[in-house]
């Protein structure tokens, strides 16, 4: 923060007027297009602050590579402006530690999840099962590629074990030795 009016030198008026900019290391945070975006907080006489102050910034990428974050600065009515030297009355956090990842599952739903060295979990994606009406209608295009056709009728996608779809066994392979699609289910 930076004052651009200080109280008065026999402390008697407490009023002031600061300048708050925000950084995460040396960027800057920017909020809707003001690149160097700055709010004022502004103390009456006695030292309190006129009104609660909030600013919500862009989000940015951190530079570990986690998942894009968002900041807000929330300076609300109960501070004050006092002559008396500066001491941190109370520190909170509410993030987590930059995790690596450790692993990746997909349970029987077909949820792939990915798991960190900090203890957190996130889901990324889900595997989608296609059904198609006549199976024997695909056309091979290599070992184990496969291609709509006419004859196969459209896809039909869906999770796992919904809708006639089969089912994902977790840390499962398959040991069929078939190429023909007629002799997949079951």
């Amino acid at each position: 923060m930076v004052r651009t009016t200080a109280p008065d030198s026999n402390a008697t008026n407490l009023s002031s007027t600061w300048k708050a900019y925000s950084f995460v290391g040396d960027q800057a945070m920017t909020a809707g297009t003001d690149k160097t975006p700055s709010v004022t907080v502004e103390f009456n006489a006695a030292g309190e602050l006129a009104t609660a102050v909030e600013q919500d910034f862009n989000s940015f990428m951190p530079a570990s590579g986690i998942a894009q974050q968002q900041i807000k600065l929330t300076i609300p009515t109960t501070t004050v402006s006092t002559t008396k030297p500066f001491k941190v009355a109370q520190q909170l956090q509410d993030g987590v530690e930059v995790g690596r990842l450790q692993g990746v599952t997909i349970n029987e739903k077909g949820i792939v999840t990915a798991s960190y060295s900090n203890g957190d979990t996130k889901p990324l994606g889900q595997v989608a099962i296609v059904n198609f009406s006549n199976a024997s209608g695909l056309r091979q295009m290599g070992n184990s590629n496969w291609q709509a056709t006419g004859l196969s009728g459209d896809p039909t996608f869906a999770s796992s074990g919904e809708n006639g779809a089969g089912s994902l066994m977790s840390g499962m392979i398959e040991g069929r030795t078939s190429t023909s699609p007629r002799n997949w289910s079951g």
